[in-house]
């Protein structure tokens, strides 16, 4: 049988394997090599997926609602128990010694 491509090989697509003549319209991929196929079922699938990724995200987070600072070290302290002392000696300028 000849195909769309003009050869007798029977064109599939990568995705679901179904022949060109399951299905309505099967797109090539632009390279030659590695040559790809995908069918307008999976495109419709793949459209779904992505829709559905795009009413599932959170919006990311603005710069006017990031914390303030003493809000971020209050939130750190919690967890980070004893270390003031550190800290401040942290910040100490360090002398070289005589």
């Amino acid at each position: 049988m000849k195909t769309k491509s003009g050869s007798d090989e029977i064109l599939r697509c990568s995705f679901c394997h179904k022949s060109q003549d399951a299905v309505a319209k099967l797109i090539s991929s632009p390279s030659d090599y590695p040559r790809a196929y995908i069918c307008d079922e999976c495109v419709a699938v793949c459209n779904s997926i992505l829709e559905d990724d795009r009413t599932a995200t959170p919006p990311s987070t603005t710069p006017n609602q990031l914390p303030k600072p003493q809000e971020v070290k209050t939130f750190l302290d919690e967890y980070v128990i004893g270390q003031e002392h550190r800290h401040r000696s942290a910040r100490l300028p360090l002398q070289d010694p005589p």
